[in-house]
């Protein structure tokens, strides 16, 4: 009797990353961001060093425990936030693009504003990293609002009014990352 043996040929199937993807990637590394700097930035002791010349000792604590209140509702709307702002930046790509009757997919230009949002990512991860290597004895509120790579860090304060200096807070290099990769797309 004839035998044949059948072999089966294992095709690998190419990955691609799907938008929901690149969304649960991002919201997940917001999340962890947050995480970490709440639990290891802002502890009670910075809380402590910022308000104990504006109030009480049993002030500081209802406070830190009410902001520790809100810091659960804020991890729950994340998720949101994250979708509401990648959408609505994708709408915005859209419709120059819509208006110039340039066809690109509402999919490839979600992909590129969920992408846009790693350098903001990678700037919190570079904040954590300052803070974590500075005494917290020296933290002050202009080191804790302080944006790395804004060119804020290198001009001083005491020469712009705050919605000035808050404007120029913006304008870092994160947002020409961001530029960057829009127009690569």
């Amino acid at each position: 009797m004839d035998s044949t043996i059948a072999l089966g040929i294992k095709e690998e199937k190419e990955f691609t990353l799907k938008n929901w993807h690149l969304y649960l990637f991002v919201t997940i590394l917001y999340l962890i961001v947050a995480l970490v700097n709440d639990k290891f930035i802002m502890t009670r002791d910075v809380y402590q060093q910022l308000f104990s010349d504006k109030m009480e000792g049993y002030r500081i604590d209802d406070y830190y425990q009410l902001i520790k209140k809100f810091t659960f509702y804020a991890y729950l709307i994340i998720p949101v936030v994250t979708w509401l702002k990648i959408t609505f930046i994708a709408l915005l790509l859209q419709t120059p693009l819509m208006l110039k009757n340039i066809e690109v997919s509402f999919k490839e230009t979600f992909r590129i504003a969920a992408i846009a949002n790693l350098p903001l990512i990678l700037r919190g991860v570079v904040k954590f990293t300052i803070l974590i290597f500075t005494p917290r004895v020296e933290y002050t509120n202009d080191l804790l609002s302080s944006i790395p790579g804004s060119i804020t860090n290198f001009i001083s304060k005491a020469n712009y009014s705050q919605v000035s200096y808050n404007f120029l807070s913006n304008i870092n290099i994160y947002c020409f990352c961001r530029f960057a990769e829009v127009k690569k797309a």
